[in-house]
């Protein structure tokens, strides 16, 4: 576990993937360190913050739609106001819509990357109504070259150049809409605890 992520603001919720309850990256996969880069995101714009861990894919990167959907379920039900979804479907799938469905009706607000390829075509779930969907701005502020587009945008975030924790206790750079998603995120926790009482379709006066 990186020293940026070892206290007890993270808290270990669910590994999907080996079914136990440790739940943080695996070595060996071209995902590995995507968890905690995108952990690292969000300690490093909302520190106070809460990171609840769900563990849903492997270290190639590869889940299952329905075991997102459980996830997203249980992160409701343990309370969670904010949701990231940092990775991408092609095809709609009807049970992680149901689920999107739930969080939104219990008032949570699912924050979800919009893709990589630099081609309009809907991803999902940030294609989903339930759904922000987020791409990446460069340190131009202008759509990062690897960035999905395309009227499933719903906002947009830095994602390209990018340092923050990896694996162990290392540092890298980094680029996707998987982490433009977690700025996101932040930002949504952060205006939730300047004005709690506010819903997920409003905006903070303050």
């Amino acid at each position: 576990l990186h020293p940026l992520l070892s206290d007890s603001r993270v808290v270990k919720r669910r590994d999907y993937v080996d079914s136990d309850n440790d739940p943080f990256d695996v070595v060996g996969g071209s995902n590995s360190g995507h968890g905690t880069f995108v952990a690292g995101v969000i300690r490093l714009a909302a520190p106070d913050a809460e990171i609840y861990v769900y563990r849903v894919t492997d270290p190639q990167g590869v889940g299952n739609g329905y075991v997102l959907a459980e996830a997203i379920i249980q992160a409701v039900n343990d309370g969670c106001k904010v949701i990231n979804l940092s990775l991408v479907m092609i095809e709609r799938h009807e049970a992680i819509a149901a689920a999107t469905a739930y969080a939104t009706a219990r008032g949570a607000l699912i924050v979800a990357a919009a893709g990589n390829g630099h081609t309009p075509e809907a991803r999902f779930p940030a294609s989903d109504p339930n759904v922000l969907g987020v791409a990446a701005v460069d340190t131009l502020n202008v759509l990062a070259g690897f960035s999905c587009y395309g009227t499933h945008v719903d906002i947009c975030a830095p994602g390209a150049d990018l340092y923050g924790p990896y694996l162990g206790d290392g540092y890298a750079w980094w680029g996707g809409t998987s982490f433009a998603a977690p700025f996101v995120a932040s930002q949504a926790a952060l205006l939730w605890y300047y004005e709690p009482s506010a819903t997920r379709q409003e905006r903070p006066q303050s």
